[in-house]
């Protein structure tokens, strides 16, 4: 394993290194990318001295591709997503990061390559400032850009050098490598040898002595050429620290050989040899828990969790609070925002160049469709309010029709009366059978009186 990892250092120093904005660090969290140059994206490779040279090879536009690794600020490593019939990748090269575009905008933060970190403050240095990314490399699209010895506090960590952080209502990552961002630490720094401290030129401005604390620092990731660890302030020098520098112990610790150790001194030319269950006293340590400074030797002991055992685990000393926010560094004041609920966005398509982006995009689609439907909900409401309309004056007309043609009780009764008033008025009807039994009376009463 550490063979590897001295691989990869070594191909990576030889880069030539171009700083940017968020210059991309050399590990990632891999992910899928796609050509949005619309003249495809160059293939390059590194040649013998080290410099990139172009290939034959031209990534076509809107081709799906694999990313594993940074390069610097203008490169980043590409596979093709398939392979070829002999395991192979079709496409196996740098491009410019600026030709290619994260497929899933919308990073998840639900991932095992996200960890959780102490929170943190942190300082930005770079003098342009830094952007903040929807994702932990520069393949995914700027939200804002945070302008230089602003402070912010860093959560999560991803990759080898992006952290997630918050500022002016925005949520997103930053990359950490040196000369970019400062982070606070609480230990207090130690050094057994002279510690020699240069500008952002390389220029060296100064000595801090032998075994002298430095308690006024910021803790730096490595960049591309592994520089620089440390920016600190001492007396009146400001600068940065290539020299590995340990952590001052409260009172000293031990440690125990659980397996046999061999120790190379300066530069290979010496070992020394220790056998298991040999025991050590240490008085500083490294940044992590496998260097420990030994008097008995004068030299740091690297060792891996399975080659030692504590015997005594002595206390860190730490300062009482941290600095920044106190213009040590020439810092603002840290923003209080109020936390940004968040939001659950569709899966964003990558970003493509507007005058390439000819067929609608889905959020056009999403948009015409609810104008279309709200369209037709109109058109169906005004149709439905005239045929009401037209049913109404139907039953209007209906009504007024039933209307005249309804005779009540009253007017029959009152059509009666009139009748029956108009019969005793007018003078009786003499019949004929009337006329003819007065004339037989009237014979009668004639032939009575003869």
């Amino acid at each position: 394993m550490k063979k590897i990892k001295l691989f990869i250092i070594i191909l990576i120093c030889l880069f030539v290194v171009n700083v940017k904005a968020d210059m991309g660090p050399p590990g990632i969290i891999s992910h899928k990318v796609m050509v949005t140059n619309k003249n495809g994206a160059q293939c390059y490779i590194n040649n013998e001295k080290g410099n990139k040279e172009k290939t034959k090879e031209i990534i076509p536009y809107k081709t799906n591709l694999e990313v594993f690794i940074d390069i610097d600020g203008s490169y980043i490593n590409v596979t093709s997503v398939e392979k070829n019939e002999d395991g192979t990748y079709k496409y196996d090269c740098m491009v410019k990061y600026a030709d290619v575009s994260a497929v899933n905008q919308n990073f998840n933060m639900n991932t095992n390559q996200v960890e959780k970190i102490n929170t943190t403050k942190a300082i930005v240095l770079a003098s342009g400032g830094i952007n903040l990314r929807k994702g932990p490399s520069v393949t995914y699209s700027k939200l804002t850009t945070i302008p230089q010895y602003t402070v912010v506090t860093l959560t999560h960590n991803a990759g080898d050098h992006w952290y997630y952080t918050k500022y002016n209502g925005n949520s997103g990552w930053i990359t950490g490598m040196s000369g970019y961002v400062g982070r606070e630490s609480s230990n207090i720094l130690y050094s057994n040898k002279a510690v020699k401290v240069y500008d952002s030129k390389g220029k060296n401005i100064g000595t801090i002595p032998a075994n002298t604390p430095i308690e006024k620092y910021l803790v730096l990731d490595y960049d591309m050429n592994f520089r620089y660890q440390y920016y600190v302030i001492y007396n009146n020098i400001k600068g940065y620290v290539n020299d590995e520098m340990l952590i001052k112990l409260d009172t000293p610790g031990k440690i125990r050989l659980t397996k046999d150790y061999e120790l190379v001194i300066g530069d290979g030319d010496s070992t020394k040899k220790f056998s298991k269950g040999r025991e050590f006293e240490y008085t500083m340590i490294g940044a992590t828990d496998y260097e420990f400074y030994i008097p008995e030797v004068k030299e740091v002991l690297t060792l891996s969790k399975s080659n030692y055992e504590y015997v005594k685990k002595a206390n860190v000393s730490v300062k009482e609070s941290g600095y920044l926010g106190e213009g040590l560094f020439g810092e603002k004041k840290e923003e209080k925002v109020e936390p940004v609920k968040p939001v659950n966005e569709e899966v964003e398509d990558p970003v493509i160049p507007e005058e390439e982006n000819k067929g609608m995009s889905t959020k056009d689609i999403v948009i015409i469709g609810l104008l279309a439907g709200i369209f037709l909900a109109l058109t169906s409401l005004v149709i439905i309010r005239l045929v009401n309309s037209k049913k109404k004056t139907v039953k209007e007309v209906d009504k007024k029709e039933e209307k005249i043609n309804v005779v009540t009780d009253s007017e029959i009764e009152r059509a009666r009366e009139i009748i029956k008033r108009e019969a005793n008025i007018s003078e009786p009807v003499i019949k004929r059978e009337d006329v003819k039994l007065d004339e037989e009376i009237n014979n009668i009463k004639t032939s009575d009186d003869e």
